[in-house]
């Protein structure tokens, strides 16, 4: 099972964490799920690396692959996976951090692929489906309105049905 923290508004799923030449790197999927937009900066201090020695490390963020900062800004959208990567200034060589925290959430024993290993095979996991909000979701291109409500997730993994309706303006 992929690791994973819930947040607020969304959720975070770990990809990876591997060795690079400037320490170590942790790639995350954020799918915003409880609204339709979230514009915002996310702040290296919401995220701590625990190694196996009990040292404590805060990363340089980047959003979407963009560049390396303490506070990098990002626009989410409902349902849309965003990558964050997180570099942390710890040795390369190390093979686990004991933990992993996103703001007052951690997971444990986070395996850390050693710079210069060979990356294991990927496997595709689906993004988190949207949660209904209550709200219907509304879009337009000018000439109509397009209205979802009642959104559910079904039972084929990735799948969601809802209603829409569709209004000419």
């Amino acid at each position: 099972m992929a690791q994973t923290w819930s947040t607020e508004n969304g959720q975070y799923r770990l990809q990876s964490c591997y060795g690079t030449g400037d320490g170590v790197q942790c790639d995350l999927t954020y799918t915003l799920l409880k609204k339709q937009i979230l514009y915002g900066r996310l702040d290296y201090s919401d995220y701590t690396a625990f190694t196996t020695d009990g040292t404590q490390s805060q990363p340089k963020i980047s959003v979407g692959g963009g560049d390396w900062g303490s506070y990098p800004q990002a626009r989410v959208y409902n349902g849309t996976p965003i990558k964050v990567s997180l570099l942390f200034n710890v040795p390369a060589k190390i093979t686990t951090f004991s933990a992993l925290a996103i703001g007052n959430e951690n997971v444990k024993n986070v395996p850390v692929r050693p710079l210069g290993a060979p990356a294991p095979a990927t496997v595709a996991i689906p993004s988190p489906a949207p949660a209904p909000t209550g709200t219907p979701v509304t879009f337009s291109n000018g000439n109509y309105l397009i209205t979802l409500s009642g959104c559910k997730i079904t039972s084929q993994l990735g799948m969601t049905t809802c209603v829409a309706v569709l209004q000419k303006r």
